[in-house]
């Protein structure tokens, strides 16, 4: 399964650069295939970028959250989808200013598919639950992204899933089954699929 994580900072905060190298190197072993992130500029916009590879072995390709104020970052275990492939790695675009990463393996995601009309764009399946995700009229960002976990739920066999989205003004993180933990701090919170941060 892979790894997500990310945080919200308090207004006029930065994240800890410690914090955001310790994250990254703790969820690689979650997900040593590829990575990726999005985040709030300091201008209010959403930036993105994904590769192929170990965050642990990339790090410096991290700078761009070091003055982010809210960021989502995955670290993808290929289940489905080719990593080599970069479109197969997460962050999705729902809307160029809405990304959504997520962790948990959708094994019958071509009903998912069929049942609910999605437009595929790539091979991975979690791509699944942010196709599902567009098409949820709920407004509220949070209750969206829930019910839209709760959706994908039925296709797979875990019963655990989590998923974040990050917009130019919000983060909802929804996970379904194994914990997820928290870190509040001075400075704002950070969340993580793996405890010790």
């Amino acid at each position: 399964m892979c790894g997500i994580y990310g945080w919200s900072m308090k207004p006029g905060r930065k994240p800890d650069p410690t914090l955001i190298v310790q994250l990254a190197q703790r969820n690689d072993r979650r997900g040593p295939h590829a990575f990726g992130f999005a985040w709030r500029t300091e201008k209010g916009g959403v930036g993105h970028y994904k590769q192929p590879g170990s965050i642990a072995h990339n790090l410096r390709e991290l700078r761009p959250l070091g003055g982010a104020s809210s960021a989502i970052v995955h670290t993808r275990w290929a289940t489905m989808g080719d990593p080599q492939e970069n479109a197969n790695n997460h962050p999705f675009e729902i809307t160029t200013d809405k990304l959504l990463v997520a962790n948990g393996t959708l094994t019958d995601v071509d009903t998912m598919v069929d049942d609910y009309g999605l437009r595929m764009r790539t091979d991975c399946d979690s791509e699944a639950i942010a196709r599902r995700f567009a098409q949820r009229r709920i407004r509220k960002l949070g209750l969206r992204l829930a019910a839209s976990i709760e959706d994908a739920l039925q296709y797979t066999s875990k019963a655990a899933l989590s998923a974040a989205v990050l917009t130019d003004s919000a983060l909802a993180v929804v996970r379904a089954g194994k914990p997820l933990w928290y870190l509040p701090t001075w400075e704002g919170t950070y969340f993580s699929s793996l405890p010790g941060v």
